[in-house]
């Protein structure tokens, strides 16, 4: 059923609400752990690891992080409209991700064009969506492992408020969101900073797997 504007009203500030008190205790729930995970972090920057090894610890430990949310999460399996987002990537992360799966990543210069966010929408749904479920899922991309809707229902992801905030309608209600984990620097060290290519998955496997 599509998703009405007073519906998204409603949910308003009670998404607000729910963000703040979910990313307290899941800072709460965190606080224990958290040198443990810098200091994961750092033995993968600073080891003497491969870029797609030390990409493939990265994603593990941002998987790791985010147990702590997963009790809040409204994000469940078959809910798909984030994969058809933009998944930005680096060329080595795109690299990683073919290995594990065996289909050789596009190598792509720098200056490859890359779409805008608006550019993507409900006709645009990731090379690796298969019947609303990812298909590489055990190997999917370090953003797909950050975005967590934290919402008691994934009713803000409708196409209907994605359509109204690429339009810059007020009417749209924002995702309550996680804060960005910390390893998204580690990330673009091991991505190699700004000599790194970066571009949308689709762009790195168009024919998907």
């Amino acid at each position: 059923m599509p998703v009405s504007k007073e519906e998204l009203e409603a949910r308003r500030i009670p998404s607000q609400q729910r963000a703040a008190y979910v990313n307290q205790m899941v800072a709460q729930a965190f606080a224990p752990h958290q040198n443990t995970f810098q200091q994961r972090v750092q033995a993968v920057v600073s080891g003497n690891s491969s870029s797609k090894t030390k990409m493939y610890k990265l994603q593990q430990i941002m998987s790791d992080v985010r147990v702590f949310s997963a009790p809040y999460s409204a994000c469940k399996e078959g809910c798909s409209n984030c994969c058809h987002m933009r998944v930005l990537i680096s060329q080595t992360e795109a690299n990683a991700i073919g290995e594990a799966i065996g289909v050789k990543a596009a190598q792509l210069p720098l200056g490859t064009p890359v779409k805008e966010e608006d550019d993507f929408g409900r006709n645009t749904p990731c090379t690796f969506l298969s019947a609303d479920k990812c298909s590489i899922y055990a190997n999917r991309p370090v953003q797909c492992r950050n975005y967590i809707n934290i919402d008691v229902d994934p009713l803000l992801c409708s196409y209907e408020n994605w359509d109204l905030a690429k339009k810059r309608d007020p009417a749209s209600v924002g995702i309550p969101m996680l804060g960005a984990a910390p390893i998204m620097s580690a990330y673009q060290m091991v991505s190699n900073g700004k000599a790194e290519v970066y571009n949308d998955i689709r762009k790195f496997f168009p024919g998907g797997i």
